[in-house]
C-alpha cells in the first residue's frame, strides 16, 4: 500500500530571513507515465533510476534492483557514479539478449536511462555490409564475365589462325580470316592472309607454267 514520492522543496527567503519552505509532492507513477511508452527502435525502452542507480521503473526488473545484479561490476559503478555514460555505450546480456545502454542525469538526480538490442543498434550497418558484400560479389561476377569475353575475343582470332594454319599445311589455300582488328593481332592475321594469297599466286602461276610452257 505504499506510494513512491518525489518531494520538490525549496527554501524561502524574505528580506533575506528564512520564513518557511515550499513544497511539492510527485508521484513515482505519475514519472512513469511520462516514459513507459517511449519506444527505442523497435523492442528498446526508456528505465528510470534513482540516484545511486537502483531501478524506480524498468520493464522487465522489479523496482530496487541494482545495477550489479544486471551488468558487470565496472559498467555498474560507472552507472552509480557518473553523470552520464560519456562516449561508450554500455553493453550487457539480460533475459539472453544482447543490450547496449545509454543515461543521462536529470536535474533531481535521477537518471533516465535508455535501453536497445544491440541486434536493432547494429541493424542499419549490418545491411548496410550486406549490400556492400552484395555489390562487390555483383560486381567481380560482372568482372569475371568481362574477362571471359576479353580473352575470347583475343583467344578466338588466334584459334582461327592456328586453323588456318593448319589448312594452309593440307594445301587449302582458300581459307578465309575476317578479324580485322588493328591490334597485334589483326597485323598477325593480315600478315598471314597477305602470305596465303601470295602462297595462292605462286601456285597458281607455277600451275599455269607446268600446262602451258612448251618446254616443260
Amino acid at each position: 500500500g505504499e506510494m513512491w514520492i518525489s518531494s520538490y522543496l525549496v527554501p524561502i527567503y524574505q528580506a533575506g530571513e528564512f520564513i518557511g519552505v515550499l513544497g511539492m509532492d510527485i508521484s513515482l507513477d505519475t514519472m512513469i507515465d511520462e516514459i513507459k511508452d517511449i519506444k527505442i527502435y523497435k523492442t528498446g525502452y526508456v528505465s528510470l533510476l534513482d540516484e545511486d542507480g537502483r531501478v524506480l521503473y524498468h520493464p522487465d526488473l522489479p523496482q530496487g534492483t541494482v545495477p550489479d545484479m544486471v551488468m558487470g561490476p565496472a559498467d555498474a559503478e560507472l552507472l552509480q557514479t557518473q553523470a552520464n555514460n560519456g562516449d561508450r555505450l554500455i553493453k550487457y546480456t539480460l533475459n539472453g539478449k544482447e543490450r547496449e545502454m545509454s543515461f543521462t542525469t536529470l536535474s533531481n538526480g535521477m537518471k533516465l536511462v535508455v535501453v536497445a538490442p544491440s541486434s536493432e543498434l547494429h541493424a542499419e550497418s549490418t545491411q548496410l555490409i550486406k549490400g556492400i558484400i552484395g555489390v562487390a560479389i555483383l560486381l567481380i561476377a560482372l568482372y569475371t564475365v568481362g574477362m571471359m569475353l576479353a580473352v575470347g575475343k583475343i583467344t578466338q582470332p588466334l584459334k582461327d589462325l592456328t586453323e588456318a594454319s593448319r589448312r594452309l599445311a593440307d594445301a587449302d589455300y582458300d581459307v578465309e580470316l575476317d578479324y580485322k582488328g588493328n591490334d597485334e593481332v589483326g597485323i598477325l592475321t593480315e600478315s598471314f592472309s597477305r602470305m596465303r594469297d601470295q602462297i595462292k599466286s605462286y601456285i597458281e602461276d607455277l600451275n599455269r607454267r607446268i600446262y602451258t610452257d612448251g618446254l616443260t
